[in-house]
């Protein structure tokens, strides 16, 4: 039987992924507003542009929490990183609907919204694999 791996290597991994999906929603954020593909369409929850501390707070928070569940989910059931892919996967088809809630959000700006939700969820599992 394979040994679990730790639970502080879980969380230090998963939070790396996290930085790194970070920053890559960063880039592309700044990418994207160059070009004209994030516009200044008030966003319904906050009343406000979407801002770079949006982007890093909503790219952080979620994939650090669950990295903590991950580790706390490896001690408690069996084939964790399969439930939590699972888990994962149908969040990130689920996140494709939230562009929809602005009001005459433009294509560009749905898709970009749209590619970074798939890369905090992708960036999560395959740091969350690294541990595996």
């Amino acid at each position: 039987m394979s040994e679990k791996p730790k639970f502080t290597s879980i969380v230090i991994r998963s939070f790396i992924g996290s930085i790194i999906g970070m920053f890559l929603n960063v880039a592309l954020f700044y990418v994207a507003s160059s070009n004209g593909w994030i516009t200044d369409i008030i966003i319904p929850n906050t009343n406000k542009p979407l801002e770079i501390a949006s982007v890093i707070f909503a790219s952080l928070v979620p994939t650090t929490v669950a990295g903590f569940l991950y580790a706390v989910f490896t001690r408690f059931v069996p084939n964790a990183y399969k439930f939590v892919a699972i888990l994962v996967s149908f969040l990130i088809i689920l996140s494709f609907i939230s562009p929809y809630t602005i009001p005459n959000v433009p294509l560009s700006m749905f898709l970009s919204l749209d590619l970074m939700h798939l890369i905090s969820g992708v960036i999560f599992l395959i740091s969350i694999k690294v541990t595996k």
